[in-house]
């Protein structure tokens, strides 16, 4: 039997009176809860009502007359920013006054440093929305990105173009040469590369059931690829041929790899693992950290090598104690995932909207205007 006009509005004030009574009866509970914190969690017992189209339909006209006005002016600016709160970086580089940093659905900053100061422009690749997890400089100034759906992206005439790499297994890092020639690793020992900008590809791939989470070239003949299980693979002759080596230590994960020679590295892992090589990977040794962080990226200027990671963890490497020290930097709750070398410091980029810039002499952070902390 269907309800009367009468019984409608019944029905409707009914269920108003419930929904009121349930904001009430929320409110004393809060502050039952408060009063009691550490004591019984109090449950309030939920009220249902049931209404027909029509009632609920009547409810919706009731409370559209205490509806607010809709105020976009925040949302518009914050849309305005080159930098948003919600962005995920991965990955940065610079080339030469150029800072360009990718991060996810597309979304590429570009700045232009002038005089010590930095000019962003937003770039978002709606369409293909890639999310881009790495990224790398080759010795002709060109920047690549890679992206999750495994296609290198690069810019051409200020338009950014996509490649894709052939291949069905999951990328994880992308490197260049001293050759200009790009090299891109993943899952199921995939090497690949490519001398022509992404149009052909060669496979170095070994096959093997594991994943080689990084690439690093220490000079034009000596590059490294490491993995899980602690794979480490080399090549000595400019990438014509690549060697397994013995592992690094069983059971470990390389989150990055760094050499800033053909001998000299360090790879990372978690909870402030790092380990160090000064013979060309045949021996490794674990090295003291001030960080239980993991460790996600390492990166040299003209003084020292860095290294980065979650929960803000920045740290400097110290040659003469083999030690990794501690550097003062912004304490977020985020990490960071990429950086480059600035005139003052270092640029890091991360998750939710950090980029800003950290000096490391004197040791402290300063913010670059446009950034989100």
């Amino acid at each position: 039997m269907g309800h009367t006009g009468e019984g409608v509005e019944k029905a409707a004030a009914g269920c108003l009176v419930n929904v009121f009574s349930v904001i009430e009866d929320n409110q004393n509970n809060n502050r039952a809860q408060r009063r009691n914190m550490w004591g019984r969690r109090v449950v309030l017992s939920q009220v249902k009502c049931r209404v027909t189209a029509a009632s609920a339909g009547l409810v919706l006209v009731l409370l559209a007359g205490c509806e607010a006005e809709l105020r976009l002016e925040g949302v518009e600016a914050t849309s305005a920013k080159p930098i948003h709160r919600t962005d995920q970086f991965l990955a940065i580089e610079r080339a030469g006054d150029r800072i360009v940093a990718f991060a996810d659905h597309g979304v590429i900053v570009d700045g232009q440093m002038t005089e010590g100061e930095l000019t962003w422009q937003r770039t978002e690749l709606s369409e293909a929305a890639p999310n881009f997890i790495d990224s790398t400089q080759c010795a002709d100034g060109s920047v690549y990105a890679l992206s999750f759906q495994n296609e290198l992206w690069s810019a051409a005439d200020g338009k950014w173009q996509n490649t894709a790499v052939p291949t069905e297994e999951q990328l994880q890092s992308v490197a260049c040469d001293a050759q200009n020639t790009l090299w891109v690793s993943g899952a199921f020992s995939t090497l690949m590369s490519s001398a022509d900008q992404g149009a052909s590809w060669q496979d170095f791939s070994m096959y093997e059931d594991f994943t080689l989470t990084g690439l690093a070239f220490g000079d034009a003949q000596t590059g490294y690829a490491v993995g899980e299980f602690g794979s480490l693979v080399k090549t000595e002759d400019g990438g014509e041929s690549w060697n397994m080596l013995d592992p690094i230590t069983d059971d470990f994960y390389p989150l990055a790899v760094h050499f800033t020679s053909a001998n000299e590295g360090w790879v990372s892992g978690v909870l402030g693992i790092v380990f160090h090589t000064e013979d060309g990977g045949a021996t490794w040794q674990l090295q003291d950290t001030e960080t239980v962080a993991s460790i996600y990226g390492f990166v040299t200027d003209e003084t020292a090598v860095y290294a980065f990671g979650d929960l803000g963890a920045l740290l400097r490497y110290d040659a003469s104690s083999g030690r990794w020290v501690d550097l003062p930097s912004p304490e977020i709750p985020v990490h960071y995932a990429a950086a480059v070398p600035v005139p003052n410091g270092l640029f890091l980029v991360g998750g939710w909207g950090v980029a800003f810039e950290v000096p490391v002499s004197p040791m402290q952070a300063a913010p670059v205007d446009g950034g989100a902390l």
